[in-house]
């Protein structure tokens, strides 16, 4: 497997690709020289010499275009010449597979696949993809490459509003390209997280591995198989982990003073060792205070192996090993050694946004679409949904028990979780027909 990093120097990015014990600097320099008032702008390569076509399509068929956009185009061909000799591909012989690639590599997506494996750092919008598509297809069509996948488009007609003296309707319409990122993405809700997904996340966590995979797959399963949600996850401690003879392994969820609103479990009140919140006195029978999460004795045992593993002053750094034994990872309680469960890798409490990037590049290596517009439904919430989903559709559990399992206050408000597949609805749709019919034929 190939692998590419991107590295920043004095603000400037350059890229690192390494075949087995190979390593080969990846950069292509902007340039530019003013002649006879006129700002030459190029890319010259790693020996130093312009790229001549790059050249011409910039500085001759793209003259009289402003600077700033002239710049943007030097920008979006840089990187996709950068990709280009990554992949070790001319652009002009592109497939499919190599867009596809190379969408996720402008996006900034780190992800470590089955044949390419990316460490980036760069993130670019999705408006800014847009923009640099536009100038790479035009430098394209400009060399002369064949019709692929990349420059196909299609023709989408629009109803406008309503024009002139007597609100007459006019049609409008423009061209759509399969690897533009608006459209329909703003309203595209993802469906929850199905069982051979969950398995699919769990191979790639494994196949990727690393000193985190451990951590990665017991979150992974907290989300999935108990439906708890990141925050309540991220807001874990030591002291919320208990096992009786007679209930076995469970956890509780409360909300500390310590917790971040990123840590904190939904509908509990904050201040754990308050004696009231809310006028409300303390009451630890009250299920507004905490929230009792039964755990399998399996999944039980692997959250313990992980602290006594993540707690290990000699497979860690000694920065990882200080901020550990620091107040950064501490949770108050009555002897001030409490310590939220799950560790960055740094050694301070797991963030919101570092779990983000994790998940998003699972998502990515298991083929599983992300919606980047809507950051609630994208990754961490889809396998919640999932859970929902399967309770309903796997084990056939009615509204009450899944609000229970779930920890929801109404039994309505599970429906937003419920998202059904199409195959699911067609079979449901099935099922009534032909129950409908048998009653009609006589046959009860």
């Amino acid at each position: 497997m190939i692998s590419i990093t991107e590295e920043k120097k004095n603000g400037n990015s350059f890229y690192i690709k390494r075949i087995g014990d190979a390593v080969q600097i990846l950069d292509y320099a902007r340039r530019e020289t003013v002649l006879d008032g006129y700002k030459y702008i190029y890319l010259i390569d790693h020996n130093e010499r312009i790229v001549q076509s790059i050249f011409r399509y910039s500085n001759i068929e793209k003259r009289n275009d402003n600077e700033s956009e002239r710049d943007q185009l030097i920008s979006a061909i840089r990187i996709l010449s950068i990709f280009s000799e990554f992949i070790d591909q001319k652009v002009v012989e592109f497939d499919d597979n190599d867009w596809k690639a190379f969408s996720y590599f402008l996006r900034g997506i780190s992800c470590d696949g089955f044949q390419y494996k990316m460490d980036l750092i760069t993130r670019r919008s999705s408006a800014t993809c847009n923009v640099y598509f536009s100038h790479i297809r035009g430098y394209l069509r400009y060399i002369g490459a064949p019709d692929n996948d990349f420059l196909k488009s299609t023709v989408v007609r629009l109803e406008g509003g309503t024009v002139g003296k007597y609100g007459f309707s006019k049609k409008q319409s423009h061209i759509k390209y399969k690897y533009s990122l608006s459209g329909d993405q703003n309203s595209y809700r993802p469906e929850g997280i199905t069982i051979e997904q969950f398995r699919n996340l769990i191979f790639c966590n494994r196949e990727i591995g690393g000193p985190f995979a451990f951590r990665n797959e017991i979150i992974l399963i907290l989300l999935y198989c108990y439906g708890l949600r990141i925050g309540e996850i991220l807001g874990m401690t030591i002291e919320d982990l208990h096992e009786e003879e007679r209930t076995g392994p469970f956890i509780i969820l409360t909300n500390r003073e310590t917790d971040k609103k990123q840590q904190h479990s939904k509908g509990l009140y904050s201040g754990y060792y308050e004696v009231s919140c809310r006028g409300v006195e303390r009451n630890d029978t009250d299920s507004r205070w905490e929230s009792k999460i039964y755990m399998d004795p399996v999944h039980f045992r692997m959250i313990n192996d992980y602290l006594k593993e993540s707690r290990d002053v000699f497979g860690h750094t000694p920065k990882f090993c200080s901020n550990v034994l620091s107040v950064t990872a501490t949770a108050l309680n009555s002897d001030g050694k409490n310590q939220y469960v799950f560790l960055s890798k740094n050694g301070t409490p797991l963030s919101y946004s570092g779990w983000n990037k994790t998940i998003r590049n699972l998502f990515t290596c298991a083929g599983i679409p992300v919606d980047y517009k809507t950051k609630r439904n994208n990754t961490s919430h889809r396998l919640r949904s999932g859970t929902a989903t399967y309770l309903i559709d796997d084990l056939g559990l009615g509204s009450r028990d899944v609000q229970k399992y779930m920890r929801h206050r109404s039994a309505s408000s599970i429906e937003p979780y419920y998202r059904p597949t199409e195959e699911r609805v067609r079979e449901l749709h099935d099922k009534i027909h032909f129950d409908i019919k048998k009653k009609m034929d006589g046959n009860n």
